[in-house]
């Protein structure tokens, strides 16, 4: 009986606690309110005070941001975005960043929402877990757990992301 009864009880919390929605709402049309796909000059107008910055991102630059703003129903106080851009300026990946002693409430909360990641330890001090939505769109969790350096980050890659080869130089690298 007691099992059954927790059965009913998941079932009935599950639309409340995973919506089927949630990662179409969460991830499909953008992060934080900025859309994939949106301009350099829409993103100052929402956040004049950001920094252009270089970045790996496809066109070589980023825009870091500070909005403090939850994330997955977890706070971010005194927290960033880093938003890519491709060659032509427009939104293709945020990389959001949390405490790091919000790291187990992310992990978590991640899991219950997207589901088992593929997970791999890259260095003794750093994991990087990954979520593959659909195909246009994917959700990477990174932790820096060195000492003094800690930090966790969760990168969302959306619909127009592809990594652009850089220029090379004259000697064959980059």
């Amino acid at each position: 009986m007691v099992s059954r009864r927790l059965v009913l009880l998941f079932t009935m919390l599950l639309p409340v606690i995973c919506p089927a929605d949630g990662v179409a709402e969460t991830f499909g049309s953008g992060v934080l309110g900025i859309p994939w796909g949106a301009t350099l000059d829409q993103l100052t107008g929402v956040y004049p005070d950001g920094d252009n910055v270089f970045a790996t991102s496809p066109g070589h630059r980023a825009y870091w941001v500070r909005d403090g703003a939850d994330f997955l129903g977890v706070p971010r106080e005194h927290q960033g975005v880093l938003y890519g851009l491709n060659s032509l300026d427009h939104v293709v990946t945020a990389t959001v960043a949390f405490p790091f002693d919000r790291k187990e409430q992310v992990r978590s909360t991640l899991w219950m929402v997207l589901g088992q990641p593929r997970c791999a330890a890259e260095t003794p001090t750093t994991t990087s877990c990954q979520w593959t939505i659909d195909p246009h769109i994917s959700v990477v969790l990174r932790e820096f757990s060195e000492p003094r350096h800690a930090i966790i980050w969760v990168a969302v890659y959306g619909p127009g992301y592809k990594r652009e080869q850089g220029p090379r130089c004259a000697n064959g690298g980059r």
